[in-house]
């Protein structure tokens, strides 16, 4: 794995503004839009195409997600991640930034502040 530098520790992230999420039985769903015009118009036809589609986030990614708030470091989210879960310690840091760029990159739920 590589090495977590003082800067990967620093960096803040927060939440998209247009990104929509609730909690429900202790669990994140965030709740994706189906509106491309290709969807909307596959529904005139009569095609059953959901409005919205939601995407359930396991414990660990529960956590992460509610606690990204423009203020706690990757370093705060790892030490809560490491008291919460005795588990995750082993790479922790490495996990957490892989989990972070792919909320960033690939999702584009959170961005660096």
């Amino acid at each position: 794995m590589s090495k977590v530098t003082e800067n990967d520790l620093n960096m803040v992230f927060r939440k998209k503004n247009n990104i929509l999420f609730e909690e429900n039985d202790g669990h994140i769903f965030v709740i994706k839009l189906q509106n491309h015009w290709t969807q909307r118009a596959l529904r005139k036809m009569g095609i059953r195409i959901p409005e919205k589609s939601k995407k359930e986030l396991d414990d660990y990614g529960t956590l992460v997600f509610r606690e990204i708030d423009g203020v706690k470091t990757v370093r705060d989210l790892g030490e809560l991640l490491a008291e919460t879960y005795e588990e995750s310690q082993e790479y922790l840091y490495e996990r957490l930034l892989l989990y972070l760029h792919h909320l960033e990159t690939v999702e584009k739920w959170i961005e660096l502040t």
